[in-house]
């Protein structure tokens, strides 16, 4: 790759989910209800700790503040499902990326979320993982996924084709009930 093109692909993938994100959300192409964290992995301390910004994207717009989500998102060459059977392998990127996601969205008291792809895909198509019980009064779970370590992989694209934002909140309401 050539030199800054990981941060320019970064960047695009961000760009990507949010819009991907956006449609999920509201059921519209337009508007774009959340953007992409200027220097995401640096906002934490460039927020000086703000506890409500986490993530790479947030909401930018009123249709978008009820998101209950902290989304960490990558888009890598390759990606290594053997790691999700060997979770204490040294090497482990998905536990690694994992690890950053769950760390913002506890922040901020959020859900974590992790939008994944790796090269070959389709643009705006992702892989997730989430913690298994985030929709357990969803029950969605009807698509093809694995359950590895108390988190459910599955394509993105089958989850918001199956998972409405409605039910998100409900499900999350009589969670916390």
């Amino acid at each position: 790759m050539r030199k800054g093109g990981g941060k320019a692909k970064g960047s695009e993938n961000e760009r990507t989910v949010c819009k991907v994100l956006s449609k999920w959300w509201t059921g519209k192409d337009k508007p774009i209800v959340f953007w992409r964290v200027g220097s995401s992995g640096a906002q934490f301390t460039l927020s000086g700790g703000a506890t409500d910004m986490s993530g790479d994207v947030v909401s930018t717009h009123p249709d978008g503040s009820d998101f209950p989500f902290s989304v960490e998102t990558k888009s890598v060459k390759s990606v290594d499902f053997s790691d999700l059977l060997f979770p204490g392998k040294k090497t482990n990127q998905i536990e690694a990326w994992w690890g950053q996601c769950k760390s913002d969205a506890l922040r901020a008291s959020k859900i974590p979320l992790l939008l994944f792809r790796k090269n070959g895909m389709r643009k705006d198509s992702y892989f997730f993982m989430i913690e298994k019980d985030a929709f357990k009064n969803v029950g969605f779970y009807t698509f093809p996924h694995i359950i590895s370590n108390g988190r459910i992989v599955g394509l993105f694209d089958d989850l918001i084709q199956t998972v409405t934002r409605s039910q998100v909140l409900e499900s999350i309401q009589k969670t916390r009930k």
